[in-house]
């Protein structure tokens, strides 16, 4: 939401009509109008009291927004690492392209228990909400919780259709399966996962759009070749490296790829020249690596415009609804 305006909608009193300003929710309260401006604009450096206490008189009053919008993205904190993810790159990248709009986002992170038991919203993130986003998924009770908040809604980087929801996501199975496709086209036949293919609902297309391509092609999936890369809750497992190697991994992220490039050299098994890699999303890690990954992903830019594209016209248009897939690019380095 951007700064709110000080000719807001008015509301009348008898025969008179006063249009209600900052100005005069302070003074109904008692307090500046620079706390006012805070709670309205969803700032965090005043105490959670005040801001309630303002956002209910603003109600009260009819207080209108102006026509910029305050959106509240919910993911997963296990999707937040302590060094960085490819999710926190998203949150930034959606708080400044719709910053640039005149608009804000905030990201309420949910934690285990809130997405096992329930999860509220306090008074200030409802009302200062005209629009949420579930980033990477929720359990799907948590997700018809918030649809019931009767707020536009959509998923980003996740689909399910469990719910009657709209979506941005990659198409993860079909770019897992144009990446398989690409190893089996340059002669590898022996191909292994590496990845939980439980973890995510794009972690489990990539491994179903890996066994297509591999069905298509006459290729076995050997079952010992698949291994997982953390635990269910999302923590880094060690790599269990199988006793026979294939001539190719397909790994479910550029992180767990550098991870496996790594321990293979540490087994004295070198990368493109005894195993090929390849991965996903072309994070830093698919440059930091050594050799560089070849990697396939869909721009992130094009995401982030897609993602606050549908969500501002579910916003402005009642009834709006859209599926958005999106497929990616190989990026051909020096791992395959």
């Amino acid at each position: 939401m951007g700064e709110p305006s000080s000719c807001a909608l008015s509301r009348e009193e008898g025969t008179m009509e006063r249009k209600v300003t900052m100005e005069s929710i302070a003074g109904e309260l008692g307090v500046s109008k620079s706390a006012v401006s805070k709670a309205l604009n969803g700032k965090t450096d005043i105490s959670k009291e005040l801001r309630d206490t303002i956002l209910r008189k603003a109600k009260e009053l009819h207080y209108s927004k102006a026509p910029f919008y305050h959106i509240l993205v919910l993911s997963a904190a296990r999707y937040f690492g302590k060094n960085g993810s490819y999710y926190q790159q998203l949150v930034r990248m959606l708080q400044e392209a719709l910053g640039a709009l005149g608009h804000t986002c905030e990201l309420r992170r949910v934690s285990e228990e809130e997405e096992a038991r329930g999860l509220t919203l306090s008074d200030g993130e409802l009302f200062s909400a005209d629009g949420l986003i579930v980033l990477g998924g929720l359990a799907c009770e948590r997700i018809e919780d918030l649809q019931a908040l009767g707020l536009p809604f959509l998923l980003f980087d996740y689909y399910t259709n469990k719910l009657d929801i709209d979506w941005v996501t990659p198409n993860d199975y079909f770019n897992a399966y144009t990446l398989t496709d690409f190893l089996i086209a340059r002669g590898h036949t022996e191909i292994g996962f590496c990845g939980n293919t439980r973890m995510t609902s794009g972690m489990q297309d990539r491994f179903l759009g890996y066994q297509k391509a591999l069905l298509e092609n006459g290729v076995l999936l050997h079952p010992e070749w698949v291994m997982n890369d953390r635990a269910e809750n999302g923590r880094d497992i060690p790599l269990a490296l199988p006793d026979r190697l294939p001539i190719a991994y397909l790994c479910v992220c550029d992180k767990t790829a550098y991870r496996l490039v790594n321990a293979l050299a540490a087994a004295g098994v070198r990368v493109p020249e005894d195993v090929a890699v390849v991965t996903f999303d072309d994070s830093a890690y698919s440059r930091r690596c050594s050799p560089r990954l070849t990697t396939i992903s869909v721009e992130k830019d094009q995401l982030i415009n897609r993602c606050i594209d549908l969500l501002l016209k579910k916003i402005r248009t009642d009834g709006y609804r859209e599926h958005v897939f999106l497929s990616g690019k190989i990026r051909v380095r020096d791992s395959c």
